[in-house]
């Protein structure tokens, strides 16, 4: 069984739940991106740790980085897309105003073939 490890939330500490969307599976507050069948019982709480305003999620398997540079689908920009501590991040606008992964994160995963 995969072990979820996140910061405890300052106001909820240990209390949280699983939301299954259209876009992905997550842990709330603070809307941690994980592995779509994630149990409540692969998740853990790094006491330890005071939360920060970003706040990352671990993996006891890790996978290697990834930094990959995408193009736009209007202009000539590009976009970087990076898979670190087991969060995936994209530099486009769709990314900062919604919750879930942008298109070019669904299309990074699919070909990296990481959860």
């Amino acid at each position: 069984m995969q072990k979820i490890v996140l910061p405890q939330h300052p106001m909820y500490k240990t209390v949280f739940a699983i939301i299954n969307t259209v876009s992905g599976t997550y842990v709330c507050p603070g809307w941690h991106p994980v592995p779509p069948g994630t149990t409540r019982d692969q998740i853990e709480f790094d006491m330890t740790s005071t939360p920060s305003k970003k706040q990352d999620v671990t993996e006891s398997s890790k996978t290697s980085d990834i930094t990959v540079e995408v193009a736009a689908s209007k202009g000539n920009k590009t976009y970087t897309v990076s898979f670190k501590a087991g969060r995936w991040d994209c530099t486009c606008p769709a990314k900062n105003f919604r919750h879930g992964d942008c298109k070019h994160i669904k299309m990074q995963k699919s070909l990296q073939k990481v959860f």
